[in-house]
Parts: structure tokens; sequence; C-alpha cells
């Protein structure tokens, strides 16, 4: 399901993965209703996809429980989520570049 060109391995769309994330710098979960925790549908099932402490400066999404529905990214008000395509085994270590990238992009 990979190709090698020039040495590096293209995924095909369907061997990746679509998963939430969150940019720390527009996060406002204390100036929301919450919408993005509200609209997700594995939240609506009684698992914690996305979850929001009441001294949480940021949404906290479960890489693991997230479908990629995008959902979450309609409702937030802030447009502070994104959605990124990953490999299924590489999936942790794409979501922490992820969030840092975010991070430091934001900074500068």
């Amino acid at each position: 399901s990979t190709q090698s060109t020039w040495g590096y391995q293209e995924m095909k769309e369907e061997d990746l993965t679509r998963v939430a994330i969150v940019n720390a710098d527009r996060c406002r979960p204390k100036k929301c209703h919450l919408e993005c925790k509200k609209a997700c549908p594995v939240n609506k099932t009684g698992k914690n996809c996305i979850e929001v402490e009441n001294t949480s400066k940021i949404s906290f999404i479960s890489e693991h429980l997230c479908i990629g529905c995008g959902l979450c990214l309609k409702r937030c008000p802030f447009h502070a989520l994104s959605l990124i395509h990953i490999s299924e085994p590489t999936r942790p270590l794409y979501i922490s570049y992820a969030v840092f990238c975010l991070k430091k992009k934001n900074t500068n």
C-alpha cells in the first residue's frame, strides 16, 4: 500500500487516519460553550474523546478515540482545531510533532 519514490514512502489516502488536533494559541474553553465537546459523536457515546476541565487552558483530544469526523472543527468558534492525516503505526509520533509545530509556528 506504499510506493517508493526517491527513497521516500508515499502513503495512499486509504492508509492514512484523520485526527483532530488543538491549536493551543486559539483554544479558549473559558470563553466558549465547549461546542467541540458537545459536537463530538464519540463523546455522545459516553467516551471522553474531547475533555475540558474547569481548570483547563485548552481542550484535550484523545488521539486514540478521535475518529476524524471534523464535527468539532465546524463548531469551534475560535477555529482552534485542525485535522491532520497520519499513518496508523506512527500515530502517536505525528500527533506530538503536529502539536509542537503548531506551537512553534504561532510563536514566530
